[in-house]
């Protein structure tokens, strides 16, 4: 259970979006989780960094002593951080993101990670027969995906991850 703060008389609950920002699809995929979690938990303070002009707009100025004023002082004030670790590799914004908020959760046990990793090649492992087994072994043709397991440790100590955005937004919900 999250740290509920009472705020003007109403709980309210501060949540971090931590996921990749620079591509249109990536803002987009952004935009709709926010939207749909809101709909879910209309009182949870979402913080989602595109959505912060002062640091990510490109045409300005910020540099990386405001970014990471910007980011990290919202993390500070959060009760959890929900991420995106899908793609080939986790957005490394992203992932400090999520480290920096594990310091965070040593400090304060009741803080929680909600992640999504939705990469349709997890799992394929569980799937064997003679053809993929032969294919697999030779050189670069492994069909899983590499995630590094520091992070992924990290996420599975304060919190859990899910396979696709709406288990991640029912989990929010639960979470909230």
């Amino acid at each position: 259970i999250l740290i509920i703060k009472r705020v003007k008389g109403e709980f309210l609950v501060k949540a971090y979006l931590a996921a990749p920002i620079f591509t249109e699809r990536d803002r987009n995929f952004n935009s709709y989780l926010e939207a749909e979690i809101l709909k879910r938990c209309p009182d949870l303070d979402l913080y989602l960094a595109q959505n912060n002009a002062s640091i990510n707009d490109k045409t300005g100025c910020a540099n990386s002593a405001d970014i990471y004023v910007g980011d990290v002082t919202r993390l500070k004030e959060s009760d959890m951080v929900i991420t995106i670790m899908s793609g080939d590799m986790p957005p490394i914004g992203s992932s400090y993101e999520v480290a920096y908020f594990c310091a965070l959760c040593e400090q304060d046990p009741r803080r929680r990670i909600i992640a999504l990793y939705d990469d349709s090649r997890e799992g394929q492992h569980t799937y064997s027969n003679a053809k993929k087994d032969a294919m697999v072994s030779g050189i670069a043709e492994n069909q899983w995906p590499y995630i590094n397991l520091l992070a992924i440790g990290y996420v599975k100590k304060w919190g859990n991850i899910y396979h696709t955005s709406q288990e991640l937004i029912d989990a929010v919900e639960r979470e909230y």
